[in-house]
């Protein structure tokens, strides 16, 4: 699992902070019956921030997230969901068979409420399939399946709360930003969408997590084109597809 962290910082440059977070693709333990199958990072509850003389260093750790969990917080906040967990275990402990916040009914009650009133708190998703073509009538957006479950996440969390958002790839950005006129523009690495509520719901509804090539009645200079992702092992072997 370090080896896989250690690859994607590797390969998109991303360094980690308080309140990212990050889908293993899998258990956190190799082969463990467990829904603990992404990580986020908070602020070490026992070492803290520290000053020295080359500036301050924070020491982050690591905490096991469900699966639900994790959908949870794509919509809503990873810092609130590491409070939560934060108020029952200080220590933030990872345990393989901790079941997940939102079997509480009163705790799945407070994370959609406060969802439905904060909206979503994550301004980027970051993946490795990325780009875009301008085309003489619009431009395709081209993204891998993985991707889609973020991208939909994104789409109900901020457009409706007037935050734009981004997914971010190896050298290509994607920003959608609210409007009020659909619409788009392409500056050097970036692709730009004037993004309205009803073009952000029709995304929602029409884009799938499945290879193929999505319309938008809207605003039909977009379109958005899934590939399927591959999911390797450690050896670069592919353990299955997505898409």
């Amino acid at each position: 699992m370090l080896q896989n962290l250690a690859r994607y910082v590797f390969r998109t440059g991303n360094p980690f902070g308080v309140g990212h977070h990050v889908p293993l693709n899998g258990p956190i333990a190799l082969g463990a019956d467990t829904e603990i199958q992404s990580v986020a990072f908070a602020l070490d509850p026992e070492l803290g921030e520290i000053d020295t003389a080359h500036g301050k260093v924070e020491f982050l750790q690591m905490v096991g997230i469900t699966r639900d969990e994790a959908r949870a917080i794509k919509r809503w906040s990873s810092t609130g969901m590491l409070e939560l967990l934060a108020a029952r275990d200080p220590l933030m402990l990872t345990s393989l068979d901790r079941p997940s916040l939102l079997a509480d009914p009163r705790t799945r009650a407070v994370i959609a409420e406060r969802t439905e009133r904060e909206g979503s708190s994550s301004a980027a998703s970051f993946t490795t399939q990325l780009a875009y073509l301008q085309q003489e009538e619009g431009v395709t957006l081209q993204v891998g399946a993985i991707a889609v479950e973020d991208l939909v996440a994104l789409l109900e969390g901020r457009i409706p709360f007037d935050r734009d958002f981004s997914l971010m790839g190896r050298g290509t950005i994607v920003s959608f930003r609210p409007a009020e006129t659909a619409g788009f523009g392409i500056d050097t690495m970036e692709l730009a969408i004037d993004t309205t509520p009803d073009l952000a719901r029709e995304i929602v509804e029409v884009v799938k997590p499945a290879r193929g090539v999505y319309r938008f009645s809207t605003f039909p200079q977009l379109v958005i084109e899934i590939l399927p992702t591959e999911i390797k092992d450690q050896e670069g072997q592919v353990t299955h597809v997505v898409g």
